[in-house]
């Protein structure tokens, strides 16, 4: 288990090493970024308020981010991605699975950011 808060400050997680099968974590006026583990299935909420978070996820894991809250943006790969939900594509393929809540109040998601997670 992974739980994390940021209060008015950036923090960085490298988990993917970790063995984490639970993460809950809240930002408010900061930033989190998090390399989640390449091995085991994960389930976590992210609260944010006013932030960024930062999901960096390795090729061989399912990343499902399903949102919720108010004037939230939701980036993959630099791209701006329309609607509150989204995964990726190798669901068929993938052999570990990680499934996210986040509620974002004023604040951005950045899923596997272009130049990768800090």
């Amino acid at each position: 288990r992974l739980s994390v808060t940021a209060n008015a400050s950036d923090v960085v997680v490298d988990a993917s090493g970790a063995a984490v099968a639970s993460l809950s974590g809240e930002v408010h006026v900061g930033m989190l970024s998090i390399r989640l583990p390449a091995v085991g299935d994960l389930a976590g909420s992210l609260d944010v308020g006013a932030g960024k978070v930062q999901v960096c996820a390795p090729p061989d894991l399912w990343l499902r981010i399903t949102s919720s809250g108010d004037a939230l943006e939701i980036t993959v790969a630099g791209r701006d991605q329309a609607g509150s939900d989204w995964q990726s594509a190798n669901y068929e393929s993938a052999e570990y699975r990680a499934d996210l809540a986040v509620h974002v109040d004023f604040g951005a998601i950045e899923i596997n950011p272009i130049g990768g997670c800090r």
